[in-house]
């Protein structure tokens, strides 16, 4: 299992991350954390100036960064990308998505209430991170539970289109798969690949799960 938490290559790719969102950050998009107060334009310019501030970027449920948090007390401290503190707790209603799969369908959480929702992320389509056998296999338990209850799979890749479509045909799985997910990671606060989040019927959270606890998640569903 691939963490976020260690490791130099683990480092220089959240640096990435933050330089990423640096260039989207723009005058009218960033609050001051403790009270909520839009930052003028004189004040970005300040910061920038003096230095490289740690903005907390905010998720969309289209998974884009529209607006950013700083802490103005301490604006360069570094602060981390990812919180698992700030992650939904089980039976929470999850903060709602709207995706667009590889073949072209939307995904709008809001839209497959009735159905368990499965997310399943992963970091990268090329090996060795990447299992395909193993993927394959998911895929056709997958398939299997669909016979039985109402079930949505989304796989998310932070890879791009051209790079899973290298390795995979997306339109032969059961999983929807959806490129260029590093947004949604964010938004869900992801630290951990391969690992899943189970989400109801209702819309609430029944857990998160990491890639070796795929049992734990199918007794979640009541499919031991």
């Amino acid at each position: 299992m691939l963490s976020y938490r260690s490791g130099t290559r683990t480092h220089a790719l959240i640096w990435a991350i933050q330089f990423f969102l640096l260039c989207q950050i723009s005058a009218g998009t960033v609050y001051d954390k403790e009270s909520g107060r839009l930052l003028s334009e004189e004040e970005m310019m300040e910061l920038m100036t003096n230095g490289n501030p740690a903005f907390e970027p905010q998720m969309d449920k289209y998974g884009r960064a529209t607006t950013f948090l700083i802490d103005t007390s301490n604006p360069y401290a570094q602060v981390s990308m990812r919180d698992i503190s700030r992650r939904p707790q089980v039976g929470d209603i999850v903060p709602t998505f709207v995706m667009n799969s590889i073949t072209g369908d939307r995904l709008d959480l809001e839209e497959l209430s009735g159905s368990f929702v499965i997310l399943h992320y992963q970091l990268t389509a090329n090996p060795p991170i990447f299992n395909q056998s193993r993927f394959e296999a998911f895929d056709a338990q997958v398939t299997a539970l669909k016979k039985s209850i109402p079930l949505e799979s989304i796989t998310i890749f932070q890879s791009g289109q051209r790079e899973i479509e290298s390795a995979l045909e997306p339109g032969q799985y059961q999983n929807q798969i959806v490129p260029d997910g590093r947004g949604f990671a964010m938004r869900y606060q992801i630290v951990d690949y391969p690992s899943f989040i189970l989400i109801d019927q209702q819309g609430r959270l029944r857990g998160y799960y990491g890639g070796s606890e795929w049992e734990k998640l199918k007794s979640a569903l009541g499919k031991d």
